[in-house]
């Protein structure tokens, strides 16, 4: 930069104040009566100067009604409300920003865009776009997350902090687009087309907040039916309580702020693993307990007399099987025109009794199948016994079941014998 030509340098607050001197010398601005519609407005501040904006289809100006004019001024005013003022244009010269100082304002009458607005919303409430009944369940651990807010914001900065803060280990993608003016609705449906064909588990749509007339876009008919037939649900975030809109109202769930929707979308990863840790020693304790039980059990069972001395219990009832055989032999030696009808009695009882002995060994004997073995028939043929075999296979009980001449199988405990009868002797 040249310094020969030796140019002025003004401040920044000379500037502002040429400004200011220029807006009190046009007498257009000393004195104007403007026609507009009323947003933020807040009512009075602790001082008593009541500041909000006044606009019109496509401009906005910042307006102020100092202390000492608001009690001119008896009408209750409220956001919408379209006003004729009058008052003059000046500079606040700390910011460099310019307002309207209104010194009297009345109604005109209620907003345009209020009236639509609330048309709107009785049609879509009748036609069950906010039914309670149609909202999806988001998920409690999403792992895909799809989140739809505006390029460089205060939002998608809070959006990315807060997710990976609670939530590091899920799998974000977000998708851009115009939060406010005209084309926005447009902007916001394509990108919630985008989100859904990638089938996220949950999708966040969001803003920084901001005035009640930045927030139209998300009023938008087209985009609440967009968003109601959405097969995937949607967590919205748009503004603060006092400015809710159509779009929060058909969303699965909405917050507030992007930080209440994070909270909504996404578990506490730090939260989920002491649950989990609490879980395992629980599972742990329980297990532990339940084996601690069984070890009782078993040592009970141990101490028991049928497991220590399972051999002398298992002679006692060979003992017993040898006796009844004994028995069996010695009835089967009678006289049958005799003991004929005793022996089918006593047949039938021991026959009974047999069962009985068996199924109380078979029951001792199932908790350990290797001495089964010990009951099989060869270990009483190997205390000197046989059994006889006629021609017919069957077991020789008696003379009757043999002739002379006829050839026999005796089975003994190692092998068997084939004999021819000779003689049969009766015992009278």
């Amino acid at each position: 930069m040249e310094e020969s030509n030796n140019p002025k340098y003004l401040t920044i607050s000379e500037v502002n104040s040429i400004i200011h001197d220029i807006f009190i010398n046009i007498p257009l601005f000393r004195k104007i009566y403007l026609k507009g519609e009323i947003s933020n407005y807040k009512g009075a501040n602790r001082a008593g100067h009541i500041y909000f904006t006044l606009k019109d289809e496509e401009s906005s100006i910042s307006a102020v009604i100092f202390k000492y004019d608001t009690f001119h001024i008896k009408e209750e005013f409220k956001n919408g409300d379209e006003v004729l003022v009058c008052g003059e244009i000046s500079i606040y010269k700390t910011n460099g920003t310019y307002q309207v100082i209104i010194h009297e304002m009345s109604l005109y009458g209620i907003g345009n865009y209020l009236i639509n607005r609330e048309k709107l919303k009785k049609k879509l409430l009748e036609a069950g776009y906010f039914n309670e009944d149609h909202k999806l369940k988001t998920p409690n651990f999403p792992m895909n997350i799809a989140v739809i807010t505006g390029e460089n914001s205060a939002a998608i900065r809070d959006f990315r902090f807060n997710l990976y803060r609670r939530w590091p280990i899920g799998n974000y993608k977000f998708y851009t687009c115009l939060v406010q003016g005209e084309q926005a609705p447009k902007s916001i449906i394509e990108a919630l087309t985008k989100a859904a064909n990638d089938n996220p588990d949950v999708i966040l749509l969001g803003r920084g907040g901001g005035a009640s007339d930045d927030l139209t876009a998300f009023d938008n008919e087209e985009l609440v039916k967009f968003i109601y037939n959405l097969k995937i649900p949607l967590i919205s975030a748009i503004g603060h309580e006092i400015n809710s809109t159509f779009t929060d109202y058909v969303s699965d769930k909405h917050a507030s702020t992007p930080t209440g929707a994070c909270e909504m979308a996404v578990p506490n990863y730090e939260e989920v693993l002491n649950d989990l840790n609490q879980l395992k020693e629980n599972i742990l304790t329980k297990v532990e307990t339940k084996i601690q039980d069984l070890e009782l059990k078993i040592n009970k069972l141990q101490s028991l007399k049928v497991f220590k001395d399972i051999n002398t219990i298992y002679d006692l009832k060979f003992n017993s099987i040898e006796k009844l055989s004994l028995s069996i032999n010695s009835s089967l030696n009678q006289k049958l025109d005799n003991k004929l009808n005793y022996i089918v009695t006593f047949k039938q009882s021991l026959d009974y009794l047999i069962n009985k002995k068996i199924i109380s060994i078979e029951n001792l004997l199932s908790i350990y199948e290797r001495t089964i073995e010990l009951s099989n028939p060869h270990n009483i043929l190997s205390k000197g016994y046989s059994i006889i075999y006629n021609k017919d296979n069957k077991v020789v009980n008696n003379e009757n079941d043999v002739n002379i001449d006829e050839d026999i199988k005796i089975l003994l405990n190692k092998g068997n014998i084939t004999a021819t009868v000779k003689e049969i002797n009766t015992n009278e």
